[in-house]
């Protein structure tokens, strides 16, 4: 059962809820109208239950029982039976057994799915069938009753239909609200990001050249120490530009097209040459699924910047039931003995990778690491937790 169908459920059990009541109020009516008639008082004992049921459990507890064949079908034939004595009664007993059925089909209408709807109506239909034959003289009346139930089944079905959609829709905008609001965030942080941090990293390094040239032209014995603080500024100045540019991209529709983009940014920035391929199926993502994607897609693209010392990366994005990510590179590679036991990456020192392996893991996906055939280091990332589409494909090279 999905969470819109769930929706749909507790927004129709008050109104469920209160047909329940009048039912129930019917048919103490019904049977104090008839003197507590030993038949009436049966009949009511065997319909009881099933208002009982839709009143304490629809909408709070599973629908196993409720609303299944077996359920609408004994209820239907409780209605009919109690139709028939009321008939046999006339005047006020069988007005109050036909407001019965009616209140009935409305609410099997409500809660039944199309197959037990189905059966409702067709038992409707041969009980007053059945009934013609026993009371000719009530024709008219059956008829117009038997197709008053049937009708208000159907309308019953509609509004149900009706609310899921409405529910639906609700869902889809919380759901894009959501996402806007993410991104609004995204955009704030951002900001913050430049004003602060991005700003001093920036500054720092200019602060490192100037030492560097200082006492490169002095010959201090300090110039190496100078040359690796610029180093270390360097790269802390390249990663908060990379974190700003991943906090300005707005996450689109296909997660694949984002996922290009970033790979083109950070070939352009780092001037490497990238081979992008896109295949597979569009693959639609809410944005918390798409930043966490971005983000391993980007520590493996800084893994790849610190330590490969690649000339080329190929990068390979296919959707489908699940989104595999592909980043091979001619660098040095991984020593054999990670490759061999990757269990203990942090042991090993790869934070960037152990990392990426406990945020694929959040996502129900896994990271698979072996030697890439340009002799480099061959890293797929996979996310199970994405819905396909319209199949596209293509290829981009950058160059630097």
């Amino acid at each position: 059962m999905g969470e819109n169908k769930l929706l749909a459920e507790a927004a129709l059990a008050p109104t469920v809820r209160v047909l329940s009541d009048i039912r129930l109020v019917l048919l103490l009516l019904v049977a104090a109208v008839c003197a507590l008639d030993w038949t009436v008082v049966v009949i009511t004992l065997c319909a009881v239950p099933c208002s009982c049921a839709l009143l304490f459990r629809w909408g709070r507890t599973t629908r196993r029982i409720v609303g299944s064949v077996y359920f609408v079908a004994w209820d239907g034939i409780t209605a009919l039976t109690l139709l028939v004595v009321g008939f046999q009664y006339s005047g006020t007993p069988a007005a109050l057994a036909l407001g019965y059925l009616q209140v009935t089909a409305f609410l099997m209408g409500m809660i039944a799915g199309d197959r037990a709807l189905a059966a409702w109506c067709a038992l409707v239909t041969v009980g007053a069938t059945e009934l013609i034959h026993y009371i000719p003289q009530l024709i008219i009346m059956t008829v117009v009753a038997a197709g008053a139930a049937v009708a208000l089944a159907l309308l019953g079905r509609r509004q149900t239909q009706q609310v899921g959609r409405v529910e639906a829709l609700a869902a889809d905008a919380v759901e894009a609200r959501s996402r806007q609001s993410a991104a609004e965030e995204r955009l704030v942080l951002a900001r913050d990001l430049h004003d602060t941090v991005a700003k001093s990293a920036a500054g720092v390094r200019m602060l490192a050249e100037a030492l560097v040239n200082d006492l490169g032209v002095e010959n201090s014995a300090y110039a190496r120490d100078a040359k690796d603080l610029f180093d270390a500024a360097d790269s802390l100045s390249l990663e908060a530009r990379s974190v700003l540019d991943e906090l300005r991209s707005t996450p689109v529709g296909d997660i694949r097209e984002q996922l290009r983009q970033d790979a083109e940014t950070w070939g352009k920035r780092v001037g490497t040459e990238v081979l992008i391929d896109v295949s597979g199926y569009e693959v639609a993502s809410d944005a918390e699924l798409t930043w966490q994607t971005q983000r391993v897609l980007g520590e493996l693209l800084a893994n790849v910047e610190k330590h490969a010392e690649a000339t080329r990366v190929h990068v390979r994005i296919v959707g489908g039931e699940s989104l595999h990510l592909t980043v091979d590179d001619n660098g040095v590679g991984l020593p054999r003995r990670i490759l061999e036991d990757q269990s203990n990456l942090r042991g090993s020192g790869h934070y960037g990778l152990c990392g990426v392996r406990e945020r694929l893991a959040a996502l129900g996906g896994r990271l698979e690491l072996s030697v890439s055939p340009d002799g480099g280091t061959r890293a797929i990332a996979t996310v199970p937790r994405a819905s396909a589409s319209k199949k596209i494909g293509s290829v981009v090279r950058i160059l630097a």
